[in-house]
């Protein structure tokens, strides 16, 4: 597999930034603590008495005296068990409950399905929540404007979550608070918000549910990472159901279940890809839903589509067979997470020896793209490729193949891509 990475990647403007107000509850905690905290004097300050008749200065100093001995009797004899250390110790002031998020909930972002809420508009396209530590900021997708949710946000007590909206939205007032229980997955990557008390109901509507984390290398990009939790996960902007040029924002068109290992390091409208961790694109399973049969030419060119061999799974899987230097499996049918088409395998024949620029191993190029990005696939050397050719229905196929960078670690892979391959369910 050789590849160029598509630069058409989806821009995140989620740069963290703290609250544009002042919480109340925040303003009246320092007001408190002020009120509280004992004053000094202030250092080189010295009063200067205007000067008055001895008489009065007298009989002043015996009304201070007065007061001191009567002060005295009080101390003394109403609070015998106080002792001067603890009379001379301030009481401590108030803290506030409130903490900030920890590292476990604002690594990342949090992918989910697109959400209806009330009065947005244009409706949400997608779902996304950034958090850092003061701060939540929900992706409703697109490039038109929308209401705002941002909100502060701050841990309350044991597993709950507190959201302040930082500016009026969407019949919501600036101030509104809500509380989320919140609980991760023993991996934390799953999230799942459930609202305790809420005074924004839209809010409610764009939180409440399950998240996954993404922790995507491509900055702005929606893949999930190189290393995720084992479990069922989900594609957000890969949708193999509609060409490039007509790509619309479709969550879970996919869903697949891996092991501990596993990450998923590349996604975008037309491709994705699951590997091993460890390994990286080296042992892989590839999905690509515009790709059709590669060229043949001596001078191995890149990006070079035939498109008069036709993209079905049947013209795909007879094109495969009739290459010169490509030794193929007859083909099977499958029926794979909703999609039928065929599956075989392929290898580069023995005695070919024609290599291309850039690899010394005799090679067999396979798919082009045929929108203009740049995924060309070729099988080399000794190593096998599995192929799954799926119709989608539209006379495309979805090309699912097994990469590996040599023959031993095409070995040990595939046992447990072909489990993961087993638990694929896609969704129109």
């Amino acid at each position: 597999m050789t590849r160029h990475r598509d630069i058409e990647r989806v821009l995140d403007g989620w740069f963290a930034e703290g609250p544009t107000s002042m919480p109340d509850r925040f303003f009246d905690d320092v007001v408190q603590r002020v009120d509280q905290t004992s004053q000094r004097r202030l250092a080189g300050l010295t009063t200067r008495f205007l000067a008055v008749n001895t008489n009065f200065r007298l009989a002043a100093a015996a009304a201070l005296v007065a007061v001191g001995v009567a002060a005295a009797i009080y101390f003394v004899g109403a609070r015998p068990s106080q002792t001067p250390e603890a009379s001379l110790t301030p009481a401590p002031s108030p803290t506030s409950s409130l903490e900030p998020l920890p590292a476990s909930l604002i690594t990342g972002r949090w992918n989910g399905p697109t959400r209806e809420i009330t009065g947005m508009t244009p409706a949400a396209t997608t779902a996304a929540i950034t958090l850092n530590r003061t701060l939540m900021r929900f992706d409703a997708g697109g490039a038109g404007a929308r209401p705002d949710l941002r909100s502060s946000a701050a841990v309350s007590g044991s597993s709950t979550l507190r959201f302040e909206l930082v500016s009026a939205a969407l019949g919501c007032a600036a101030g509104d608070v809500g509380s989320y229980h919140y609980t991760l997955s023993s991996g934390q990557g799953f999230l799942t918000l459930t609202p305790e008390s809420e005074a924004c109901a839209p809010r409610a509507q764009a939180l409440s549910g399950d998240w996954e984390r993404s922790e995507c290398a491509n900055p702005g990009a929606w893949c999930l990472g190189n290393a995720i939790e084992a479990g069922r996960h989900a594609t957000a902007v890969f949708n193999p159901f509609l060409t490039f040029d007509a790509w619309a924002f479709q969550y879970g068109r996919l869903a697949y279940t891996v092991p501990d290992g596993w990450g998923n390091p590349e996604e975008d409208r037309a491709e994705y890809v699951i590997a091993r961790t460890d390994l990286g694109e080296d042992a892989s399973i590839w999905l690509l839903s515009d790709e059709g049969a590669h060229a043949q030419q001596a001078s191995c060119p890149e990006n070079t589509a035939d498109l008069t061999v036709g993209r079905t799974s049947s013209a795909l899987a007879s094109w495969l067979q009739s290459r010169p230097g490509l030794a193929a499996t007859k083909p099977q049918a499958v029926t794979l997470g909703g999609l039928s088409g065929v599956s075989l395998d392929v290898s580069v024949a023995p005695g070919w020896t024609r290599t291309c620029p850039g690899d010394s191993r005799p090679t067999v190029e396979l798919f082009a793209d045929t929108d203009g990005n740049e995924h060309d696939v070729k099988v080399f050397g000794d190593t096998p490729m599995r192929i799954f050719l799926l119709d989608l229905g539209d006379s495309r196929s979805l090309i699912v193949f097994i990469n590996a960078k040599d023959k031993a670690t095409y070995d040990s892979l595939l046992p447990e891509a072909m489990s993961i391959i087993g638990s694929f369910q896609f969704t129109r």
